[in-house]
């Protein structure tokens, strides 16, 4: 299972290989936009989501999230990517999910809202694989 913490990582191994530069990175115990890179001077804001929790002292660690916390975890990334396209301006907003059935339904369900907003969505593979959504 992926904590978000890997999503993070390997979104970053994503980018740097297609020529994006980390601007910043948060980990799990900070606050703010957890990947910001730039290409061609333009930034892309992504907020990441794991499939369980990364913080061994809590009662999810290594057990996978249900379908419920999903739903509110992927509500919760929209949301704070379209506060990002208002707040930002000129940018990219995305999100990054593990690539699993429950996510891959969720983002199924609202992949047309997604493209008219613009917010990119990033999934991650157990094997490593990121890739853009694309139904």
């Amino acid at each position: 299972m992926l904590t978000e913490g890997d999503v993070i990582h390997r979104v970053i191994t994503f980018f740097e290989k297609n020529g994006y530069k980390i601007v910043d990175q948060k980990n799990t115990s900070q606050q703010g936009y957890d990947i910001v890179a730039e290409k061609e001077g333009k930034r892309t804001y992504i907020e990441a989501k794991g499939q369980t929790s990364s913080k061994p002292h809590s009662n999810r660690y290594g057990k996978e999230f249900t379908s419920n916390q999903k739903w509110d975890h992927v509500s919760k990334a929209v949301y704070t990517a379209m506060k990002t396209l208002k707040k930002e301006g000129n940018c990219d907003a995305g999100i990054a999910l593990p690539a699993d059935d429950v996510h891959m339904r969720l983002i199924n369900d609202i992949y047309p809202s997604l493209q008219a907003l613009k917010i990119e969505v990033y999934l991650v593979h157990e094997s490593g694989i990121v890739q853009m959504y694309s139904p």
